[in-house]
Formats: structure tokens, sequence, C-alpha cells
């Protein structure tokens, strides 16, 4: 899974070793660093849009840390599909466990009193099973 990601920010095999025939990636260190800081953009919009229910906060926040300058045109499009698509699925997560989104939210005005039950364990070890996968 990780070489199909690592794929487009593939440089060439090289053969390091003739006698041991092991091969070796070189990856383009411009272009693995320019997809770090994409990523962690995304992932800060999408943080922030969850946290407190707003994707287009998330966006405008992110725009305004990485500073206009450093934020290329792409990602306006990219952080705008990922915090919809984080704000839906903590929507649906909301939905399957019956609660309002006011309870998720940093922001509510009254803290919910709920405490986990035992069939929580199932999910929360499927989602760290799928996330450990990935």
């Amino acid at each position: 899974l990780s070489k199909r990601l690592a794929q487009p920010y593939l440089k060439e095999w090289v053969e390091v070793n003739h006698e041991a025939r092991a091969c070796a990636m070189l990856v383009d260190e411009q272009r693995l660093s320019h997809a770090t800081r994409v990523s962690c953009a995304v992932g800060g919009a999408c943080a922030m849009a969850v946290i407190f229910n707003a994707p287009f906060g998330g966006l405008l926040y992110m725009f305004e840390e990485v500073t206009s300058v450093a934020w290329p045109l792409e990602l306006t499009f990219r952080v705008f599909v990922a915090t919809m698509c984080c704000s839906l699925l903590s929507y649906g997560l909301c939905y399957l466990n019956n609660s309002e989104m006011e309870e998720l939210v940093i922001y509510a005005e009254k803290p919910a009193d709920k405490e986990w039950e035992w069939r929580d364990i199932p999910v929360f070890i499927a989602v760290a099973a799928l996330l450990g996968v990935i």
C-alpha cells in the first residue's frame, strides 16, 4: 500500500549492491517535502472543520496559518473536498452513535455526561484496525 502511495514520488530504482541484488528507491526530496506540507495543511483543516463544525472555517484557518505565499492554488480545492468529507463523516458517526453534533463540538453549551459502554469496544477495535492498515 505504501509503495503505491509513494509511486508518484519515486525517482528511479537503483541497484545498490550488485552481489546481493538489493534494490533501493531514491525519492525526490523536494516533491516529498511538498507532499508533507500539503498533507499537514489538509489534515489541520480537517481537524478544525470537525472540532468546530465549520468546514469553511477549517479552510480559511489553514489558509491563514500557511500564508497565501506558500499556498498552492490546487490545494484550495483539495482542502475544500477534504473538509466537506470530514464534516459528512462526523455527522455520519454522530448519527450512528445516536448523538447530536452539538455534543461533539468543542464549544458545546451543555457538556454531555455520557460514559462509554461495552458495545462501543468492537467499534473502537474496528476503527483502530482500519487505521492501522492504512
